[in-house]
């Protein structure tokens, strides 16, 4: 079987991976990603921390969208 070469861009490949589905993104990261093992804990400790802070505040995590969370950790991240 022959190999075949293909010179694609660094910014063409980030893009090509901006369109991927959330699941392909995260197996490409687990691949990257050297410690995955250290790094599921990390998420996993900052997952329970933010629905932590989400319960004391009243808000439902679950309940909201993807942007209405991206802003609520923007606006935690500027509060200390």
């Amino acid at each position: 079987m022959a190999t075949l070469t293909v010179d694609v861009s660094e910014d063409r490949i980030v893009a090509l991976v901006e369109q991927l589905s959330p699941s392909a993104k995260q197996a490409i990261l687990r691949r990257l990603i050297t410690d995955v093992d250290e790094w599921d804990a990390m998420t996993d400790i900052g997952e329970a921390r933010v629905r932590e802070v989400c319960r004391l505040r009243g808000i439902d995590w679950d309940s909201l969208s993807e942007t209405e969370r991206t802003a609520l950790i923007d606006q935690l991240l500027h509060e200390a």
